[in-house]
């Protein structure tokens, strides 16, 4: 198996690395690719209702500027999250149970990581 990696690579493959590129700096390259792809994931958006009664629900929804991405989350205990939210510009409403939504916010969610997201109730 092994001898047929070589062989299928022998062109552009050499014991020293690529095309005389010395190996250390073959591996060096290919684990920050890797690594930057493991790096760059959607962002988890943990968002606190104000204004509102512990008990009081309802749904939090975040929607793309250019409308195309929208994610919804319901809120319980003035809180709710919404994972795998792609970074960029983007607006927030919160419609209470039985009501009409608030004014929208304008929200910017970083490419990845945790955001925390303050919406009024009222």
């Amino acid at each position: 198996m092994v001898r047929l990696l070589r062989a299928s690579l022998g062109v552009m493959f050499n014991r020293h690395g690529f095309k005389g590129v010395p190996l250390f700096l073959t591996f060096l390259t290919v684990g920050l690719f890797v690594g930057s792809g493991f790096a760059l994931a959607d962002a988890l958006v943990d968002v606190e209702v104000r204004g509102i009664s512990e008990e009081a629900g309802g749904q939090v929804n975040i929607r793309s500027r250019d409308g195309k991405r929208s994610r919804s989350c319901a809120v319980q205990a003035r809180r709710c999250q919404i994972s795998g939210v792609p970074g960029g510009s983007y607006r927030v409403t919160f419609t209470p149970s039985g009501g009409s939504p608030t004014a929208p916010q304008s929200v910017m969610v970083p490419p990845s990581g945790t955001v925390r997201l303050v919406v009024s109730g009222s």
